[in-house]
């Protein structure tokens, strides 16, 4: 074949696999188009013994109901779902059918296949091991050959509420789902362990049990919640079922015993309600009995007893408890009427609904109003813990104030002599610090001048060899440091207020670069310098003062970190993306890799840096001018032999 044909059979070949790539995904953007649930119907079976032969030859009476989200309430009855299924397509399809909440404790799939009803067993009743798919709530798979109907009975019984919404997932979606869910659960759970070490640490300094205690009340609702999804089924109890149930009513029975305890610590009832103190002990413990009998005791009786329960005492009480507690000076409004047990009442109400004591509560609901009451109590509790250590502060402040009010007239004069004298010195150490900062812009001037004088001696030095030139080498390289070290200070104190501003202009690599350089050979005249360019564009969009910094930078640390004679090396890149890459190499000492996670850090320095000398703001001053680039920095080291640093320009 000539090579005047190659460009036309490359464009061929090119436009076929386009072609072939835009058929197959409007093939996958089409599936989920052609599979779908065409018919749902439900029956309640009262005496639970029926069999998928006995609802097939129509022992039940089915009625349709709609897709979504549908509550059936607490019941020891079986109900059965009917479900048809259809796929539209021309090609076989394998799909997940996932049938309710993670809490459902037996769901059994029947299928028929050639007269035989093949059974899938599943929920929360069997090991988690033996689900098809590892995920929170149980899906079964269905396989479809091309445009066919297949009908489905699921069965569905539990101790629990019962909520449905039958849907299909293909494996991509079923899997995105849960790594969503999971991800979203596991966000939380570290927020609440964070809570409880804040607790922890609050105690530990301020001697204040409240915000330990709610770190514990965190953490319980959050096991309670995790039990509800079936998390805590699949982390901590995987191959015994037999403690999903349970822990549902156990973890929310500690969370009730630990809220009036909580009463007890905020509202300060052993100091102002005696009698409703002894009567809030006493709710303590019958929730801690209402724990241990989720273990022998039916769930669901107890589950509504402890409903009911949790309503009287808690949903009710809390609210005129922390009126009372306000109405004895009890810090942000009693916490705000005791409305931190929202999330208590929240819960009750979805609890209540869901078993049809109240009116259907929209699904989109759910999530929303149990995280919005979760963050109004953690808010009201932690701004009344702060309010309450303000008002012990300010009254221990009163206690004293009071002590001196009863000091002689000259002990009152005093103070207030002592008083004026600490205005003053709070006046003279402001002036202290604006002359220091007059100071840090005044030196600019001395210190050119004297660096003016080097250059005009080493003129000299040329002609005269009686002039002593290392020592204006010597003082050319400390004016050269003075000068970088007030640059960086007036860097770092723009960026730190945020007002600098980067201004991009097309600059000249080159000529930046070799001006960069022949200051850096002026301050280390020992070391060898070297510029590639390469690889690098001719012209670049940055901002040069910042840039000239950031060079100048990284040069003085590659100088201050190799011995003389070592070769340090300027050069660059353009990566795949069309970002600039500038790299400074040295031969120097190099970094151990524990040291580059905080190498960076404001005023850090490296472990190995022996009687250098720096302030450790250099490479912070180098990652913040990447930053404002809109890239970053890296370093790569070997130790004893050299060190490399790689700044990402966007």
């Amino acid at each position: 074949m000539s090579a005047r044909n190659a460009p036309v059979l490359n464009m061929l070949v090119g436009s076929l696999v386009a072609l072939c790539m835009l058929c197959c995904t409007a093939a996958l953007a089409g599936e989920r188009e052609t599979v779908a649930i065409t018919q749902l119907s439900l029956a309640q079976d009262p005496s639970a013994e029926l069999g998928p032969g006995d609802v097939a030859a129509g022992r039940l009476d089915f009625s349709r109901i709609s897709p979504g989200r549908r509550s059936l309430g607490t019941s020891d009855s079986a109900f059965w779902v009917r479900i048809e299924v259809r796929n539209a397509g021309s090609a076989p399809t394998s799909q997940w059918l996932e049938v309710g909440q993670a809490r459902l404790h037996e769901i059994t799939l029947y299928e028929n296949h050639n007269g035989q009803w093949l059974e899938r067993r599943g929920g929360t009743s069997q090991p988690f091991s033996q689900r098809e798919v590892p995920t929170l709530t149980q899906n079964f798979s269905v396989d479809l050959a091309p445009d066919t109907t297949k009908e489905l009975l699921v069965r569905v019984a539990s101790n629990t509420v019962i909520i449905i919404h039958p849907r299909l997932w293909s494996t991509a979606e079923l899997l995105r789902e849960e790594n969503r869910n999971t991800q979203l659960e596991f966000f939380t759970a570290g927020a609440v362990v964070l809570m409880l070490f804040f607790g922890v640490a609050m105690w530990v300094m301020l001697r204040e049990p409240g915000f330990l205690l709610f770190g514990l009340v965190s953490l319980c609702f959050l096991l309670f919640r995790w039990s509800i999804k079936g998390i805590a089924f699949r982390e901590f109890w995987p191959d015994s079922p037999e403690w999903t149930l349970p822990s549902i009513g156990f973890f929310w029975s500690l969370v009730g015993m630990l809220i009036p305890v909580l009463h007890r610590i905020l509202l300060q009832t052993p100091r102002h309600f005696p009698r409703i103190d002894r009567f809030l002990v006493f709710i303590a413990a019958s929730f801690a009995l209402f724990a241990v009998g989720f273990f022998f005791l039916p769930h669901r009786p107890l589950m509504h007893a402890l409903s009911v329960w949790g309503l009287l005492t808690i949903c009710l009480l809390s609210p005129i408890l922390g009126y009372l507690a306000w109405r004895k000076g009890v810090v942000l409004w009693g916490y705000a009427f005791a409305s931190y047990v929202l999330p208590w009442q929240v819960t009750l109400l979805l609890y209540f609904s869901s078993i049809g004591w109240l009116p259907s509560l929209p699904g989109a609901f759910t999530e929303h109003a149990m995280a919005g009451a979760t963050v109004v109590a953690s808010v009201i509790i932690l701004s009344g813990l702060a309010a309450r250590i303000l008002q012990a502060q300010k009254e221990k402040a009163d206690s004293k104030r009071k002590q001196r009010q009863t000091l002689e007239a000259q002990v009152r004069d005093r103070t207030r002599e002592l008083e004026r004298a600490r205005e003053v010195a709070e006046g003279a150490l402001e002036d202290n610090r604006q002359f220091l900062a007059m100071i840090s812009h005044e030196l600019r001037s001395p210190v050119a001048s004297a660096s003016s004088a080097c250059t005009l001696l080493e003129t000299r030095a040329e002609q005269d060899p009686n002039l002593p030139g290392p020592i204006i080498e010597r003082i050319r390289r400390a004016t050269e440091r003075i000068t970088a070290f007030l640059d960086n200070l007036l860097v770092e104190d723009q960026m730190e207020s945020e007002s600098w501003k980067v201004t991009r202009q097309d600059v000249s690599l080159g000529p930046l670069l070799e001006d960069v350089l022949d200051q850096a050979r002026q301050s280390g005249p020992g070391h060898g310098f070297e510029l590639n360019t390469e690889r690098l564009p001719d012209t670049a969009r940055i901002d040069p003062v910042l840039i000239r910094i950031m060079l100048r930078n990284l040069l003085e640390n590659a100088i201050k970190y190799s011995p003389p004679g070592c070769r340090i090396v300027i050069g660059g890149d353009v990566d795949p993306s069309g970002h600039l890459i500038l790299e400074v190499a040295d031969e120097g000492s190099g970094l151990d890799y524990s040291q580059a996670s905080h190498l960076f850090g404001k005023y850090v320095r490296g472990q190995n840096i022996g009687t250098v000398s720096g302030t450790g703001m250099g490479l912070y001053i180098v990652q913040r001018i990447a930053q404002l680039h809109g890239g970053d920095i890296s370093v790569r080291s070997n130790p004893g032999v050299n060190t490399i640093f790689r700044v990402t320009i966007a």
